[in-house]
C-alpha cells in the first residue's frame, strides 16, 4: 500500500533565553544563598521527582497493528498510518524496503520495519510522546506528531515521530532559524521544535505554550512560562529580585528556573 504526502508537526515544552541582574558574585555548592547585590540565589537540587514514561504502544490508535511493537503484521511487512477509501487514517501493514534510520526515501515502502518516511528520511514510529530509552534509537527523542495531508488539511496519524535531540536551550544557535530549542519531555531531554508566543508569567498549558527561554511549569492547572536561568555560581542568564534559580531533575543538566518564593524543603 503506498503512502499520502504528510507533513510532521512537533510538540514540545518551551525553554529560555534569561535576563541578566547585575551584580557581584559569591560562593555556591548545593545551595547558595547570595547576599543582597550579589549574583543571585542558586539551589543545584530541587529534589524533584522524575515520572515513569508512559507506555507508547498502549497509546497507539486501536487497529490490526501497533505503529510502536510492530505487532499484527506479518514478516515482511510493517505497520504504518494509511489513508484508506473513506478519508480515514488507520493502521495498515505494508511493504518493506530497505532503508535504514536517516537514509532517504521516496515513500514509507522505501524504509525497513519500524520506519517511515517523513521529510524525505526514514523515521523510526513511537507513540505517545513516550520518552523511554528504548522507545527510539540513540540521540532521538518520541516528540514530533504526524500528520497527512488530507484535502490540503492536516489530520493527525496518531502516530509520532523520533527525531534528533540535543540543543542549547540558552541560544537555540544550533537550531535552524525557523525553530526553538525547547525541553521536550520530563527528563529533560531538549529538541529544536517550532516557536510558540507565551509570554513570561502567562498562565499555559504543556507542552506548545511558552515562548523562546521559558518553560510551561507548575501543579496541573496552574502552569505558567517560567523563565530558565544558568544554574551555576554566577550563571548567565540570572533571575530577578525574589526569586531562585532552582534546578529541578526536569531541566537539562545546568539549566535552572527563576522560582518565586522557593523555600528549602
Amino acid at each position: 500500500m503506498s503512502m499520502r504526502r504528510s507533513s510532521a508537526v512537533s510538540a514540545a515544552f518551551l525553554l529560555l533565553m534569561g535576563v541578566p541582574f547585575a551584580g557581584a558574585c559569591g560562593s555556591a555548592d548545593s545551595t547558595s544563598d547570595i547576599p543582597n547585590g550579589g549574583c543571585g540565589r542558586v539551589v543545584e537540587d530541587g529534589r524533584d521527582m522524575i515520572p515513569n514514561p508512559p507506555d507508547g504502544a498502549s497509546l497507539c490508535p486501536p487497529g490490526v497493528c501497533n505503529y510502536q511493537s510492530q505487532e499484527g503484521c506479518a514478516a515482511g511487512t510493517a505497520c504504518r498510518p494509511e489513508l484508506n477509501a473513506s478519508n480515514q487514517i488507520t493502521p495498515s501493514c505494508q511493504t518493506v524496503g530497505t532503508r535504514e534510520p536517516g537514509e532517504a526515501c521516496a515513500s514509507s515502502n522505501d524504509c525497513t520495519v519500524g520506519y517511515a518516511c517523513a521529510e524525505g528520511q526514514c523515521r523510526k514510529l513511537c507513540c505517545g510522546r513516550d520518552w523511554s530509552e528504548t522507545t527510539c534509537d540513540p540521540g532521538e527523542g518520541c516528540f514530533r506528531d504526524w500528520y497527512f495531508l488530507v484535502g490540503g488539511v492536516a489530520q493527525a496519524t496518531g502516530a509520532y515521530l523520533c527525531y534528533p535531540t540535543g540543543c542549547d536551550v540558552f541560544t537555540s544557535d544550533d537550531c535552524p532559524s525557523e525553530r526553538d530549542c525547547k525541553i521536550i519531555d520530563p527528563s529533560g531531554t531538549t529538541a529544536c521544535v517550532p516557536p510558540s508566543a507565551g509570554a513570561r508569567g502567562d498562565r499555559c498549558t504543556p507542552p506548545e505554550v511558552c515562548g523562546r527561554g521559558l518553560s510551561c511549569v507548575g501543579k496541573p492547572g496552574f502552569e505558567t512560562c517560567r523563565l530558565l536561568c544558568r544554574a551555576e555560581e554566577c550563571g548567565e542568564p540570572r533571575c530577578g529580585s525574589g526569586e531562585t534559580c532552582v534546578h529541578f531533575n526536569r531541566d537539562p543538566l545546568g539549566v535552572g528556573e527563576c522560582t518565586p518564593g522557593w523555600a528549602d524543603p
